[in-house]
């Protein structure tokens, strides 16, 4: 993640690229990975439900940042 946002300018990285490359590393579809973990929220959601992102709508889509007081 911190990879994904050092590249975009403010930081912020639209939420399609973040699943597109959790799916590289994981070989499974974000959404496969959060119903194995019986979480039935959308991806969003999911990453606004974590203190660790920050999460903002853009056009028709959302973006995500990790949060400044975050260590991760």
């Amino acid at each position: 993640m911190r990879a994904l946002t050092a590249q975009s300018p403010g930081n912020f990285i639209p939420i399609p690229h973040v699943a597109s490359e959790l799916n590289k590393q994981y070989g499974q579809p974000i959404t496969k990975k959060l119903k194995a973990l019986k979480l039935d929220s959308p991806f969003p959601d999911f990453l606004q439900s974590c203190p660790t992102f920050k999460v903002q709508k853009k056009g028709k889509g959302y973006q995500v940042a990790i949060a400044p007081s975050s260590s991760f």
